[in-house]
């Protein structure tokens, strides 16, 4: 992704090896009722990009390597390429990420709590990287562990050096199906972020709007779409 692009970015979560069910998503996925069969869908439906996420990591529950790795692998063969999520925070989860092969690799808000880390990592970047702020009333709270991880302009102040690109997840409207924080968004862009948003997509509609905000100069380069897809709600084609 760059700042010329709009990407819409499915998102498969998985946990104890087998397909999540979206935040938000009351039934199973209609795309599918495992990785494989959901990952051939999405490829069928003309996705570019995946945004595959190991809850079980995320939540300090285990981890699903195993399956995560198969996962990519699936992905890379129909063409798409994948950013990896959940629990990415410190050296020992980043290298874990990295042997999965994944082309992107996403650093979980709670990395924010080790700002030395983060700056010795990050500053020269050894992968393609997004940071992740999950983000409640003006603090970053991860949502995987409900971890306090400071105010938002703070974080923000902190990661500008090392990324431009920024995922923005409105915990609110997470899995919620009630649209998009186009006010966090573009208050996050206006501090100098690609922002890839996160969070609340319904429909078509809601991808129209924020590509139509992406078109009007405001840096939004992509959306990840997660319950919205899998209940239904969003055909890939039409996003």
């Amino acid at each position: 992704m760059s700042s010329s692009t709009f990407t819409v970015i499915p998102a498969i979560d998985i946990a104890g090896g087998q397909l999540a069910a979206p935040s938000g998503a009351a039934r199973a996925s209609v795309l599918g009722d495992d990785v494989s069969a959901v990952l051939s869908a999405l490829a069928l439906s003309g996705a570019t990009w995946i945004h595959l996420v190991d809850l079980d990591r995320a939540r300090r529950l285990g981890a699903n390597d195993g399956h995560i790795a198969a996962a990519v692998q699936q992905a890379h063969e129909h063409g798409m390429k994948v950013q990896l999520s959940g629990g990415i925070v410190d050296a020992a989860s980043l290298n874990s990420a990295l042997t999965l092969t994944p082309d992107r690799v996403n650093v979980a808000c709670e990395a924010l709590l080790d700002v030395e880390w983060l700056t010795s990592t990050f500053m020269s970047p050894p992968c393609d990287v997004n940071f992740c702020l999950d983000v409640r009333d003006d603090q970053v709270i991860s949502r995987g562990s409900a971890i306090d991880c400071g105010p938002l302009d703070a974080a923000l102040d902190v990661l500008l050096p090392m990324s431009p690109r920024i995922v923005v997840t409105d915990v609110e409207a997470d899995g919620a199906l009630r649209g998009p924080s186009l006010e966090l968004i573009n208050r996050v862009a206006a501090r100098g972020f690609q922002v890839v948003a996160s969070g609340g997509v319904r429909d078509a509609a809601d991808v129209q709007r924020l590509r139509t905000l992406a078109d009007s100069g405001v840096s939004v380069v992509g959306v990840i779409v997660g319950a919205a897809l899998h209940t239904g709600a969003l055909q890939l084609r039409d996003a």
